[in-house]
């Protein structure tokens, strides 16, 4: 028998298969949904960043967990805007070329864990608790399958 993804408790609940001495106490993905707060040693960069992901996603897509990888991803930004000056002002080192160019695959990498890209927003999943009217603003976004 192939296995496949286990459904998380409250699937089981959903579909009407829960059985209290299997799926009571399992691990049920991340609670605790809410806008996370940027750091305070984020820079204005930074601080832009972090608040034009927020305002991208809906609130229901964020959890308070979600700051650390938002963090990362403001943080490698913040970085790469430094080594894009110094390229732009004319820095020709190699090293300062190769860390511009990691950093630009660490926050590509990143952003789309955050659906920064039309392909990336196709691919987020909508919660069943988020309203219609959300709902149907986030489908606008993502380009349709036909």
């Amino acid at each position: 028998m192939a296995q496949g993804k286990r459904k998380l408790a409250h699937e089981h609940a959903r579909d009407g298969s829960h059985r209290a001495s299997r799926h009571d106490g399992r691990f049920d993905g991340v609670e605790q949904h809410g806008t996370p707060r940027p750091p305070r040693d984020l820079t204005r960069d930074g601080k832009w960043l972090w608040a034009k992901v927020i305002d991208h996603l809906p609130r229901e897509m964020l959890a308070t967990v979600d700051a650390v990888k938002l963090y990362q991803l403001c943080r490698a930004w913040e970085e790469y805007l430094v080594f894009d000056n110094l390229i732009r002002e004319g820095e020709k080192s190699r090293n300062v070329f190769i860390t511009w160019k990691e950093l630009s695959g660490t926050i590509a990498t990143l952003a789309r864990d955050f659906g920064l890209s039309p392909w990336d927003r196709s691919k987020l999943t909508v919660p069943e608790s988020m309203s219609e009217d959300k709902r149907t603003i986030l489908s606008l976004l993502s380009p349709s399958d036909e």
